[in-house]
């Protein structure tokens, strides 16, 4: 992408502001987890360190979890604009007893959305210390479930779970907002 895609605009807003906004509607407590200090200024929201630089989102969530003071965190990764809060509140409501659930959607798995047992902290800080990176390679090393979101779920669009990594893709997602409309 050649710049951070977190400051990058869709719309009337960063992808950054859009998922705090995302997640606002959701819950209490919004934390901005990733990056060092002074990265990220959103008024009102803490940004946590990486607990690792150099571990690409896991070193976002590893800081996440550790300084959770609930029992879950939801994670919402700012590349992500066609997530919505119901979509984050419907991860919220799944089984308790799962320690991560995560979206799944027209075959696409999002792991950078979803729902963490605060408790995975110890597992994920392990998992980073061994020198792994892969987000999927630690889901893999924790009970997990996935929350499908098909063709009739009142949730479901094609683009639900696309994510910005190139221009082309930003571009692709203001077309769909125009014609969708903004997600809530």
């Amino acid at each position: 992408m050649g710049t951070d895609k977190a400051m990058l605009r869709l719309g009337d807003a960063t992808l950054l502001e859009r998922s705090v906004r995302t997640l606002e509607g959701v819950t209490r407590t919004v934390v901005i987890a990733g990056g060092e200090t002074g990265r990220y200024r959103i008024p009102g929201i803490p940004c946590l360190d990486d607990t690792h630089p150099d571990a690409g989102p896991l070193g976002g969530l590893c800081a996440a979890l550790r300084s959770a003071d609930a029992e879950t965190v939801l994670l919402l990764a700012c590349d992500l604009p066609f997530v919505s809060a119901p979509l984050m509140k419907l991860l919220l409501s799944t089984e308790p007893l799962t320690p991560v659930v995560i979206p799944r959607s027209g075959g696409i798995v999002q792991p950078l959305c979803g729902r963490y047992a605060a408790h995975c902290g110890p597992s994920l800080q392990a998992y980073l210390d061994s020198g792994e990176r892969k987000v999927m390679g630690f889901v893999s090393t924790v009970p997990h479930a996935y929350l499908d979101i098909e063709p009739g779920h009142p949730l479901y669009h094609a683009s639900l779970l696309s994510n910005i990594n190139l221009r082309d893709d930003l571009a692709r997602a203001a077309s769909i907002m125009q014609q969708r409309g903004p997600t809530t």
